[in-house]
């Protein structure tokens, strides 16, 4: 692929998707949760380590989302789209290590202050990472930091606070003047190639701020790169496909229920925001698919909610083309 292209214009199809990445795969892997500096983290080990892959959630989210429960992390529930990443990850030999924000009790965002001397978790994220490199012999292994919402954030901010060798940052911009482009010089690093991935469609505020990031990024000299997820039509397939235990029945009878109640088009794509319409197609699946009455339809803690905000594309963690991130990430100018 060609990453000298500035933009990849993309409509994520469950085929394409699953050729490019086996993340549909149940196959398991460990996951350790432990606390590390009073911060919570969970990674997995890979056989041969490639590099290591920071995670940093969105609001409202933990770092155990991205691992299914298991004996090593029994708190874990494995959301589809970052279980759906750290699959990708350890297929490509790069170990994942999910943080979780110090903000446990409200919103549980990430305090993504700048300038980022002025940030106690920047720092804290920098102290927590510097002790897992040394204690699980990283120090040889290239960098790399994903960011969803307010973690993007973080991510990017992160790029001017320690070495990295890449960043992405799904649904999420900042300022320019918080890149800190201007700084580079006088830092012992260069800054990393960054890529974002968003929701141009149903997000304009953000594919606005990507756009000025992107600007600013190129013009400094860094090597820069947008993807662009828009919606999907909700088929059996596509939920059966993504969802661990979601059985083909059960997904052909979601379907079936949104559709008799107009909640899609003839195409198969969400009319509203799954978000704002929670309550009127909660109650669908209670009624018309009775094995959801047993099933968590919570927003931020449901596979199916999460599973529909892809479908409308909409602010929500992206497993779709996370292969081309890491490609991304391991490209040579010139290749």
């Amino acid at each position: 692929m060609n990453f000298s292209i500035l933009s990849f214009y993309i409509l994520a199809c469950l085929t394409l998707v699953a050729s490019s990445i086996d993340s549909s795969s149940t196959s398991t892997y460990t996951a350790l949760h432990q606390e590390v500096l009073g911060t919570e983290v969970v990674h997995a080990a890979v056989a041969k380590p490639a590099g290591v892959l920071l995670l940093f959630h969105g609001c409202q989210h933990s770092a155990i989302d991205w691992w299914p429960v298991q004996s090593s992390c029994q708190a874990c529930i494995g959301l589809p789209e970052e279980v759906r990443i750290t699959r990708a990850a350890a297929a490509h030999n790069l170990v994942a290590v999910a943080l979780s924000s110090k903000d446990r009790l409200a919103h549980r965002c990430w305090d993504a202050t700048w300038p980022v001397d002025q940030s106690s978790e920047i720092q804290q994220v920098g102290k927590v990472v510097q002790q897992l490199v040394k204690k699980e012999g990283w120090t040889k292994l290239p960098l790399y930091a994903l960011g969803v919402s307010s973690g993007g954030a973080l991510a990017l901010l992160l790029a001017s606070y320690m070495p990295l060798q890449g960043v992405c940052s799904q649904v999420m911009a900042i300022p320019p003047a918080w890149l800190d482009l201007q700084n580079q010089a006088k830092r012992e690093w260069p800054h990393p190639p960054t890529i974002f991935m968003h929701m141009s469609e149903n997000d304009p505020m953000t594919a606005a701020g990507v756009a000025q990031d992107l600007k600013a990024l190129l013009a400094a000299g860094v090597r820069a790169a947008e993807i662009k997820v828009l919606p999907q039509p909700v088929t059996k397939g596509f939920l059966s496909g993504r969802i661990d235990n979601l059985d083909a029945r059960t997904a052909a009878e979601i379907v079936e229920a949104l559709k008799a109640e107009g909640m899609l088009n003839p195409a198969g794509f969400l009319l509203q925001d799954p978000r704002q319409t929670s309550k009127r197609w909660h109650k669908i699946l209670r009624e018309a698919v009775p094995v959801t009455q047993q099933m968590n339809l919570n927003h931020d803690e449901s596979p199916i909610h999460e599973e529909l905000n892809i479908a409308w594309a909409g602010h929500e963690c992206i497993s779709d083309e996370i292969a081309d991130v890491f490609k991304f990430f391991h490209h040579k100018a010139g290749g």
